[in-house]
């Protein structure tokens, strides 16, 4: 207490006694060595748990540079998982600043950009998809004859009646579409047959495409309908799903901000199992007196500490979460853009390269955070205290704290993940 001169008369909680007079004499002989960890909803994601991460991630960015059309599947049920984790975060930590390194949406990028890739690059490789994206993917491809008329191309698509003469050319570009231009003056009729076809059937020469019925059309010809291909369903699959990562980092950012106009950080829970079962109040090295709130049923103690790692985390938030929507646009703009066949020093540019590459950087720098916080004790507190408990009377002991581990990191991220489910989760109702 020499150092601590302005508390010699300070009160304990729940004692008539002060720092000055509590007994030392029983416990005097007693050093304690015991963690300290974050509680429920205060541990970033685990090191271990972001190292598996990346080690899924690098190889698939990998893949997705080269051969993206080999991991479609894996994309899209990657990002899915991703969002199911995301949902149960927000769900289970309402948003508390104090639990900011649960739910913070920084890692949502790398999926963003995944499923940008997949619906720009499925629009590009499927024939069904061709004249669509043509009209309205790559305004430096076709002429502007061709772009027109485009409910009539789908209606086509889906086994109608309409075409028009300008479809010629772009057909002709466009292999298996289930139609075949014909030399009767560039006259298209559904279903893939011309106009001497119309002759054979009795239909007059010269009747208008639209007056003949498709279905008509020889058993022979091809008809492609737009809801029967499947790379329509993975295009669709993969704009749902970033439209829900976009909903969920505009959500996160929201959350964040109004955080950081609180001014202050937000006060932290870290339990240790030396603070209980009659621990009353600590008092560390600098003079910092924090009152113990007894969790019986987990043995353990806990202490509030101001967040000083969450409030840096909300600031990044806000900042990363903001960068990454500029950056998801950036890719938006360059899949909108750049050719398909487009290529620097072999390697095709058509990519989402901004979300790969800061997606990337975020897990690094999660793993590196993940490490340091596993391996140091919290700002607010010292590693010597003294620990007041009131037994038959309030008396001290010094206590030694070290750092939550990778165990500690683990409990307090998986219980702020899943707090939610309350007894499905813990088997007990927890004090």
């Amino acid at each position: 207490m020499s150092g601590c001169a302005e508390l010699i008369n300070a009160t304990i909680a729940k004692s008539s006694d002060t720092w000055g007079t509590v007994d030392r004499s029983a416990l005097a002989d007693f050093t304690i060595t015991s963690y300290l960890r974050p509680d429920t909803g205060a541990a970033l994601l685990p090191w271990v748990y972001t190292i598996i991460i990346i080690i899924i991630h690098v190889p698939v960015v990998i893949v997705r540079v080269t051969r993206w059309d080999i991991v479609q599947t894996w994309c899209l049920v990657s990002t899915f998982f991703t969002i199911v984790v995301y949902v149960q975060a927000y769900i289970s930590t309402n948003f508390a600043a104090e639990k900011i390194l649960v739910w913070t949406p920084l890692i949502l990028v790398i999926d963003a950009g995944s499923m940008l890739q997949i619906f720009f690059l499925v629009l590009e490789a499927t024939p069904v998809l061709i004249e669509g994206r043509i009209f309205l993917f790559d305004p430096k491809e076709g002429k502007q004859s061709e772009r027109t008329n485009l409910l009539g191309r789908l209606q086509r698509w889906r086994g109608g009646t309409e075409t028009a003469q300008q479809d010629l050319p772009l057909v002709e570009a466009v292999p298996n579409l289930g139609v075949e231009p014909t030399g009767n003056n560039g006259r298209i009729a559904p279903g893939g047959h011309d106009a001497q076809d119309d002759n054979m059937r009795g239909a007059p020469q010269g009747a208008p495409a639209d007056d003949i019925d498709s279905e008509d059309a020889p058993s022979t010809t091809r008809q492609v309908r737009l809801w029967q291909d499947p790379a329509i369903y993975t295009a669709i699959a993969s704009a749902i799903l970033f439209v829900v990562v976009i909903v969920l980092q505009i959500l996160g950012l929201h959350a964040a901000v109004v955080a950081r106009k609180a001014g202050k950080s937000p006060l932290v829970s870290w339990c240790s199992p030396t603070f209980q079962p009659f621990g009353v109040a600590t008092l560390d090295g600098d003079c910092h007196v924090y009152n113990i709130d007894q969790s019986i049923s987990r043995g353990i103690g806990c202490i509030k500490i101001p967040g000083v790692w969450q409030r840096q985390w909300l600031t990044g938030t806000v900042v990363g979460t903001a960068m990454s929507l500029v950056f998801q646009f950036i890719d938006l703009i360059i899949l909108y853009l750049v050719g398909g066949t487009r290529k620097w020093r072999g390697v095709k540019m058509k990519r989402p390269w901004t979300t790969m590459i800061s997606g990337l950087v975020i897990l690094c720098i999660t793993l590196f955070y993940g490490l340091q916080y596993a391996s140091m004790l919290p700002p607010g507190i010292t590693e010597r205290v003294t620990i007041a408990v009131e037994v038959n009377g309030t008396k001290a002991f010094n206590a030694k704290l070290t750092s939550a581990g990778l165990r500690g990191t683990i409990i307090g991220w998986n219980d702020g993940l899943f707090e939610s489910w309350h007894g499905s989760y813990t088997g007990t109702s927890l004090g």
